[in-house]
């Protein structure tokens, strides 16, 4: 993943002031779908996620609003878990598979 890190959380829900939440331009690369979206701790991993826009070659775009820290995520091609083939931070979760880390400063 390039860019910062993601979330949708709102500063109200966190506690932090609106000073501290960021615009995060997220990019992945992932298999090709008709509908792609970017899940993670940021959105409680809603099964809706946040839709990302295609820019061809595989990656997908979205612009996030979270305050620092580091997120973790997955992304959902066309209602099926997919990688980030691009992220260079991951972590092993509880189902077998490993989500992607997202750090925003």
């Amino acid at each position: 993943m390039q860019a910062a890190k993601m979330g949708a959380t709102s500063a109200a829900k966190t506690g932090l002031s609106s000073a501290s939440v960021r615009q995060v331009p997220v990019t992945v690369r992932t298999i090709d779908g008709k509908k792609v979206a970017l899940t993670g701790d940021f959105t409680g991993w809603s099964l809706e996620g946040i839709p990302m826009k295609s820019i061809g070659g595989g990656r997908y775009r979205a612009q996030l609003k979270l305050p620092p820290g580091d997120y973790q995520f997955r992304l959902l091609v066309d209602g099926k878990w997919a990688d980030d083939l691009d992220s260079a931070r991951k972590v092993t979760n509880p189902f077998g598979t490993e989500n992607a880390i997202l750090a925003v400063s």
